[in-house]
């Protein structure tokens, strides 16, 4: 059953008192953190062209088993409501259980530039296994959220022109995302923080592509691949590979030169 849009719920538009700060609460783990600039950026717009918009609220008691009425978008506007002393406008929306609660933040996010592929990746984490390994290596790899989350999700990361594109940010927004094998991934997260310290970090665009040209290059290789021979080879020729970073067939062109060096008929992890 589709879900009924914010212009449908207002004909059921509610009010608030201003007095009533705890009436509604938070979502520890899905709502993201409240931040007091935001709050203050919104309290002034109101002061200055009144507010046009509700606070979306879900009544729901399959958080801690009692039935509790939660803030699921516009938290920010509701606490610069209470900075106003003015009344909240609300309506209430429909879950039937907490997938379906994440599922509506993301839709009710969907077009929002504010949040972040992580807010997304901490909101599904509470309901997902999947999402929860993507958060820890995340903390735990310095590298693109895009790039942990395509690599776990399809065991590679594709190589392009340019950062970005994949499309995993949507796959990842929709609550779709999946760990292919955790294991492997992990290894190939290793082998790619080694590389990097061979060839330093540059910009943002050339670490994308040469990242996803090695993890591309180590996946055909597969078993023949021996990692410590190509880490001997690397910095051999280390300054060739730190000058060509942002080509991605010079990437591949050297990469493959390495083969007939590197090229086991052992796994090498």
């Amino acid at each position: 059953m589709t879900k009924p849009t914010i212009k449908q719920l207002l004909k059921d538009l509610k009010w608030a008192g201003k007095d009533s700060s705890k009436l509604f609460n938070l979502l520890a783990g899905i709502n993201r953190p409240i931040v007091p600039s935001h709050v203050t950026k919104i309290s002034t717009s109101i002061q200055r062209k009144g507010n046009a918009r509700p606070v979306i609220i879900v009544r729901i008691s399959f958080i801690d088993g009692t039935p509790k009425d939660y803030i699921i978008d516009g938290q920010h506007l509701f606490f610069a409501l209470l900075r106003n002393n003015m009344d909240i406008p609300y309506v209430v929306m429909d879950v039937k259980d907490k997938a379906d609660l994440v599922e509506t933040i993301a839709l009710l996010n969907s077009s929002s530039k504010s949040w972040t592929t992580m807010d997304y990746v901490s909101a599904w984490a509470s309901v997902s296994d999947d999402y929860k390994v993507l958060a820890d290596l995340y903390n735990t790899y310095d590298l693109e959220t895009s790039q942990i989350a395509e690599l776990l999700h399809t065991g590679t990361i594709a190589i392009r022109n340019r950062a970005g594109g994949s499309g995993i940010f949507t796959t990842i927004k929709k609550g779709e995302f999946k760990v292919l094998d955790k294991e492997d991934s992990i290894d190939k997260l290793n082998k790619i923080q080694d590389v990097l310290k061979v060839v330093p970090r540059m910009d943002r665009t050339s670490n994308s592509l040469f990242i996803s040209s090695y993890t591309h290059f180590i996946t055909v290789l597969g078993e023949k691949y021996n990692h410590e021979k190509f880490l001997a080879y690397l910095r051999a020729h280390k300054s060739e590979f730190v000058g060509v970073t942002q080509d991605p067939e010079q990437i591949q062109s050297l990469l493959n030169k390495s083969i007939k060096t590197i090229k086991t008929t052992k796994a090498t992890k």
